[in-house]
């Protein structure tokens, strides 16, 4: 059978946006309405879910491994704002607590991807240099990371705004998020922080 051009061509691109077709990912105002540990100060509301298991975390960061295996524990960050006055997100820090009071700094998203990259690789018996060597490919596509990370600047009256930071980290009983720097936009007044339970 003989297949036109023009169709084997629509066929491939078709093809082509099936494999590269990404998990889509929605949060919405009710995930966090109902989160069992939401936290609520000031007129803002809070809550932060890590992504541990595979099933969930997979199919968002590449589907090719769990970012949580390889040393990175993402955090899904969801804030609202309650109140009537614009709230400024742009000196927002977020760090994780250890069980035993720890303190990490969220890694920039562009960075994620390459925190356990290439391994070293072990070098062979061959004479050329740098022949031998075993380099493992990166499994992680860094836009994943960059893409779904909380970028919000501002959150106006009533908006409400998602997304996720990264640690290298594992987590243990008792481990938290902090998170500080908010302000009212305004007066520049600086709001309560936010302690949040990632148990």
């Amino acid at each position: 059978m003989r297949v036109c051009k023009p169709l084997l061509l629509t066929l491939s691109i078709a093809m082509a946006l099936a494999v590269n077709k990404k998990t889509e990912f929605k949060v919405t105002e009710e995930d966090l309405a109902k989160h069992p540990q939401k936290v609520t100060a000031e007129q803002v509301s809070m809550a932060v879910t890590p992504y541990i298991d595979a099933d969930r975390a997979k199919p968002l960061f590449g589907g090719k491994a769990n970012p949580y295996d390889n040393g990175i524990l993402p955090v899904l960050v969801m804030i609202k704002n309650e109140g009537t006055e614009t709230i400024s997100l742009q000196s927002m820090l977020v760090e994780f607590i250890g069980s035993t009071r720890q303190k990490l700094e969220a890694i920039p998203p562009i960075d994620v991807a390459y925190i356990r990259g290439a391994s070293q690789g072990r070098v062979g018996p061959s004479r050329i240099p740098g022949a031998g060597i075993k380099v493992k490919k990166n499994v992680f596509n860094p836009q994943d990371f960059v893409e779904r990370s909380f970028a919000a600047k501002m959150l106006p009256p009533g908006e409400f705004a998602y997304g996720f930071v990264y640690f290298q980290t594992g987590t243990g009983h008792g481990s938290k998020v902090l998170i500080h720097g908010l302000k009212r936009a305004q007066s520049g007044k600086p709001l309560f922080f936010f302690e949040l339970p990632l148990d």
